[in-house]
């Protein structure tokens, strides 16, 4: 069988407030936590206690998000792990809702020469607000381009991917460890997700993927 050709890795995101401007209000909001909800919930009537409530999240917990920079270091390993394997391809991220931009980093790939993609959804889970919304994010970069437009490539849905079900169980054996044995078998496992609007989840398989 002959594997498929890429020129080109794309790590797509949702992205977190980090340090400096976001690029996307001439008039700065207030901190990079409310740019950073503002650009997701937009200005529609009600949305602005929302707002503030979001934000006074990332402000207690210190007003930024590790998602950026555990993203970009994803990127540099995967980058390494295949430059092992003889695969000399670029890893590159794209954010829908910080720098660096799906917009921009598909501009910065085509401008390097990259014109066959393969494009890793981070999320494991599909829904509209996941899937559907990263691919329409990206689609539209691409149209962007016009004619210079690289060709992209899903990954397929990794929810059920050996590494990252061991990665999981990986976190639950270093979380349980300090319990000791006996208490950490007798403990209760709550597992969290994302909630979805039911409407969204009778549409999309992100609640049987879940369980």
């Amino acid at each position: 069988m002959t594997l498929p050709y890429f020129d080109g890795v794309l790590f797509v995101g949702f992205g977190g407030p980090t340090p400096g401007c976001c690029e996307r209000f001439s008039t700065c909001p207030g901190s990079e936590a409310i740019c950073f909800v503002k650009a997701i919930i937009g200005e529609r009537p009600g949305a602005q206690a929302r707002l503030a409530e979001v934000a006074a999240h990332y402000a207690h917990l210190g007003g930024f998000s590790p998602f950026n920079a555990l993203t970009l270091q994803q990127a540099r390993s995967v980058a390494a792990l295949l430059e092992v394997q003889g695969w000399h391809v670029p890893v590159h991220v794209g954010l829908r809702y910080w720098p660096p931009y799906v917009r921009d980093v598909l501009k910065t790939m085509v401008e390097q020469g990259l014109r066959n993609l393969l494009a890793v959804i981070l999320s494991p889970f599909q829904c509209s607000a996941s899937w559907e919304a990263y691919q329409q994010v990206v689609a539209e970069g691409v149209a962007a381009l016009g004619k210079q437009g690289p060709q992209v490539t899903y990954l397929a849905p990794w929810h059920t991917h050996p590494g990252f079900l061991e990665a999981i169980a990986d976190t639950i054996r270093q979380a349980s460890a300090p319990l000791g044995p006996g208490r950490a078998q007798e403990a209760a496992l709550i597992y969290t997700a994302h909630a979805i609007p039911t409407v969204m989840a009778t549409g999309a398989p992100y609640t049987q993927q879940f369980a």
